[in-house]
């Protein structure tokens, strides 16, 4: 079973009186610190007309007293105390008590019978001159707490009152009217009081009456008070203000151990701070009673949020030394933003470097096949540039045969070809054997060709040779045609044919030609380059 218990919440109460401020610091039932200032509250607080007109605090303003005390207090937190600011949003709320020098408490009578409290305080507020005294200094009130319209004065109903502490609070429905505790407050106390609070980073949490918040403080149900020349006597009903007048001070022998000098009316919680423990009645009081009256001020009270809003611009406290600690993690935490900055690229650069090492080691196989492929195909190239020269010496026969059948001359035969590396020989019955050899220099493989060997006259088969005539001689008379018989189809002693034309015989006769040509030599290409594998 866990029997882990939470810690009572911590708070600070305050009482600020006319000629000191006493602060304490208090745990649930339990006085942890506390301190008091000396302060004179001069005409400087009541002559302001509205509560943002307070100019910088200077050291001995309302302002710079409660900012000290609330600066001055520590509180333990894991062995080492610190101060209230710094334990951040769980910091405790300021609670504060006024003397009665700062705040009118009066038991309001013949107010309408209205059920709502907000319209009933509303009426208060409305009419704030009929019920309080209002002079130059703006006042401020917060809510109205119902009770009987009779006031128990006597103890048969206070012991009725104490047994049924909720028929204070009820309105007498019976009654025409409605009785009400209500409480003005000096509007520039109040604005000192947040802008103290402001400048020591604590929150606000209530301003009520001194009168009020001693029934917190008290072990019995009645209580003397005096401050300066000021002194009042309250009774009080479950802790609730149910009686309070307002008397000079030292008026009777009875105000001799009122107020301060009475330790044994007082919660025993004070008895740690020894003979002084009943001088902070009122500040242990209102962290004891933490606002729970409706007369006091609250943040959420709506004239407490223009209060604020007023105050804000003056609420802005000067600037202080910040702690060495803080200084010292800021400092840190900038270093390891600019070391992180400087660093980043090179992170990055390492994470990309190791990404593309990566993608390479999945391309190696593919890489290794692409180098295989690519050392064959430059062996082949190597290959085929090899036989490029002997490809381009060669020449084609039937190519050649077919350039000299289309280029030779009119009327000349070709008998026969012999080629060879570096040109060929050419044989052929031409008429004309120049125009054979141009023919044969226009073939675009020949460089040149010449004419090699003598000329052969061929006769042409149509011409008849001269037959000699027996006992003729040589030379002497014309030569005599023996006779001759009638060619075969013709009768005997027919004439014979006319003869051939020696001119038609000349223009007939063929050349035997044997011209030798060479071939041109192959382009030089210049050599590709060899790749590297």
């Amino acid at each position: 079973m866990n029997t882990t218990m939470t810690q009572p919440a911590i708070a600070v109460g305050v009482e600020i009186a006319t000629a000191q401020v006493r602060a304490v610091l208090v745990r649930g039932t339990v006085v942890l610190w506390a301190q008091c200032e000396a302060w004179t509250a001069g005409p400087d607080v009541f002559a302001r007309a509205t509560a943002a007109d307070a100019g910088p605090p200077d050291a001995a303003t309302l302002v710079a007293v409660l900012t000290r005390l609330l600066d001055a207090a520590r509180v333990a937190v894991r062995g080492r105390e610190i101060p209230l600011a710094r334990i951040g949003r769980r910091a405790p709320a300021v609670h504060v008590a006024l003397s009665p020098a700062f705040v009118q408490v009066k038991r309001l009578s013949g107010l309408p019978p209205v059920a709502d409290d907000a319209v009933l305080a509303g009426i208060v507020r409305e009419n704030l001159g009929q019920f309080f005294v209002k002079g130059a200094v703006p006042l401020l009130t917060g809510g109205v707490r119902r009770v009987l319209a009779r006031p128990a004065t006597d103890a048969t109903d206070r012991a009725a009152t104490a047994g049924n502490a909720a028929a204070v609070e009820a309105p007498d429905a019976s009654s025409a009217e409605t009785t009400a505790w209500a409480a003005a407050y000096v509007s520039p106390v109040v604005c000192d009081v947040i802008r103290a609070c402001v400048a020591a980073r604590l929150p606000f949490g209530s301003v009520a009456p001194a009168a009020v918040v001693l029934g917190s403080a008290c072990r019995g149900s009645e209580v003397r008070w005096e401050d300066g020349a000021m002194a009042f006597a309250a009774e009080y009903v479950d802790g609730a203000l149910a009686v309070l007048q307002r008397r000079p001070r030292g008026r009777s022998a009875e105000d001799a151990d009122a107020g301060h000098a009475a330790p044994d009316r007082w919660d025993p919680a004070l008895d740690v701070l020894g003979p002084e423990g009943a001088s902070y009645a009122a500040a242990f009081g209102a962290a004891r009673h933490r606002g729970r009256d409706p007369v006091s001020l609250v943040p959420r009270h709506r004239g407490m949020r223009r209060l604020a809003a007023a105050c804000a611009p003056a609420a802005r406290p000067a600037l202080r030394p910040v702690p060495r600690a803080r200084l010292i993690l800021a400092g840190a935490a900038c270093a390891l933003g600019v070391a992180s900055a400087a660093a980043a690229p090179g992170v990055a650069a390492v994470r990309a470097e190791h990404r593309a090492a990566d993608a390479l080691r999945a391309l190696g196989p593919a890489r290794a096949r692409a180098a295989a492929a690519e050392a064959m195909g430059v062996r082949a190239a190597a290959v085929l540039d090899a036989l490029a020269p002997f490809d381009a010496g060669r020449r084609s026969p039937t190519v050649l045969l077919a350039q000299l059948a289309r280029d030779l001359p009119t009327g000349a035969a070709v008998v026969d070809v012999r080629l060879d590396s570096a040109g060929g020989t050419l044989v052929a019955l031409t008429p004309h054997a120049g125009d054979l050899v141009r023919a044969v220099e226009h073939l675009p493989d020949v460089a040149g060709a010449e004419l090699v060997g003598s000329l052969v006259r061929e006769r042409d088969p149509t011409e008849v040779a001269p037959v000699p005539v027996p006992g003729a001689m040589p030379g002497i008379g014309p030569p005599v045609a023996p006779p001759m018989s009638a060619p075969p189809g013709l009768p005997p002693n027919s004439p014979p044919p006319a003869a051939p034309d020696p001119s038609n015989r000349q223009a007939g006769d063929l050349a035997r030609v044997t011209v030798r040509f060479r071939f041109r030599a192959p382009p030089r290409s210049a050599a590709p380059p060899t790749p590297s594998v």
